[in-house]
């Protein structure tokens, strides 16, 4: 059963699901936020990255972050962080300063807080 949340009684009624709330978070908190699935390729993308990187979120999407947004010199280091990061080895939460390339061939210093985020397989049950 999905989580929803309504207005008042009296306003304009509507329901939102939790994931739709979330989503609003996201795009609207004014940092940049990105998922790297393991193979390190974009998952998601909020506006705000979006925005800074100069690309569409569906420009974003799908593309190998290492191959595509990260300059040559700094690849090879900042790939081993993420493989250690998802095989455990180092800390899962983890500040990083990394040169990237964004849409018009420039590069900018951005600052991360990576962040290890491990999904489940959900089983439903029929009844």
């Amino acid at each position: 059963m999905k989580n929803t949340y309504k207005q008042k009684p009296g306003s304009d009624q509507f329901i939102i699901t939790e994931k739709q709330l979330s989503r609003h978070f996201v795009d609207n908190s004014g940092n940049l936020i990105l998922a790297l699935n393991k193979l390190g390729y974009v998952s998601m993308v909020n506006a705000k990255a979006a925005e800074v990187l100069g690309y569409t979120t569906d420009e974003l999407i799908g593309q190998n972050w290492f191959e595509s947004f990260l300059p040559d010199e700094s690849t090879k280091k900042v790939k081993a962080i993420f493989n250690k990061m998802i095989s455990g080895e180092i800390k899962a939460s983890h500040y990083a300063e990394t040169p990237v390339i964004v849409k018009d061939g420039s590069t900018k210093i951005i600052a991360w807080h990576n962040t290890l985020l491990k999904m489940i397989k959900m089983k439903f049950l029929e009844h």
